[in-house]
């Protein structure tokens, strides 16, 4: 079964949710994802996303919401100061009692839309470094200010057309541009039909700026890709057929080298 719960940091105002499968409680403290939310979204509002990645996985996720009541969540500022007191903690058993005492032996970060954005401008700072990096459409991503280290693994999620004024060339294309070719990872889904959205990622969108546009297929896929990646990420092998989900007519894998 899920366990989930949501705390606060009342010092930084921040707040995170976080998931695990019990079943695997004695190896979910092995691998932490952690998740910042989009544009107007909080921490409750990945549920499907994150019960779908720990589900059976040795993985916690956890979602953060590191300016609560704030519209934008681009601050990496803020993202790096929540990360660090989530990092420092969860060995006391404080934030995730399960973990008491069990030191994370990989940490991936990343996020959703601006929140993707926020990870990524606070990455090369963080203490402890990451391990790697999670972008879900990530937007708006200046690939003349931000950058990812050589050794920096990446996983891209993005769409073939704009969707809810998210510009193409400004999201997670530009980052998949700016990542290692020898450990980078996009899928790009075909939304030349209205079919995939922006706040897909999410449980129930981004209101009525960025409704659903899919049946809910995609996020299944996207956690799956995300299992794929940390288990890559263990191994430090990334071999394209790791990668390759069952919806392939209306996503498109792009790996390494290929443009």
């Amino acid at each position: 079964a899920i366990v989930s719960e949501t705390l606060y940091s009342h010092g930084d105002n921040a707040a995170i949710r976080y998931h695990y499968d019990d079943l695997m409680s004695s190896y979910v403290c092995e691998t932490v994802v952690m998740m910042v939310v989009g544009t107007g979204m909080s921490q409750d509002d990945y549920e499907t996303l994150s019960t779908n990645i720990s589900t059976k996985q040795p993985i916690i996720t956890v979602i953060v919401d590191h300016f609560p009541g704030f519209f934008l969540k681009s601050n990496p500022k803020k993202f790096a100061r929540a990360y660090e007191q989530f990092m420092e903690a969860i060995q006391t058993g404080n934030i995730v009692p399960i973990c008491k005492g069990r030191a994370p032996k990989k940490v991936l970060i990343g996020g959703h839309s601006t929140g993707a954005v926020a990870a990524l401008g606070a990455f090369a700072e963080l203490n402890p470094r990451p391990d790697g990096f999670i972008g879900l459409d990530p937007f708006s991503v200046d690939e003349k200010k931000v950058s990812l280290a050589e050794d920096t693994p990446a996983l891209l999620w993005g769409f073939k057309e704009m969707t809810c004024q998210v510009k193409i060339q400004q999201a997670a294309k530009a980052a998949y541009n700016l990542s290692s070719k020898k450990h980078r990872i996009f899928y790009r889904a075909n939304n030349a039909d209205g079919s995939f959205k922006h706040c897909d990622f999410t449980t129930h969108g981004c209101g009525s700026a960025c409704p659903l546009g899919g049946d809910g297929s995609l996020v299944p896929q996207v956690a799956k890709s995300i299992q794929s990646f940390v288990r890559a990420v263990k191994k430090g092998s990334f071999p394209r057929d790791r990668f390759i989900l069952d919806d392939t007519n209306t996503i498109d894998l792009f790996m390494n080298e290929e443009d």
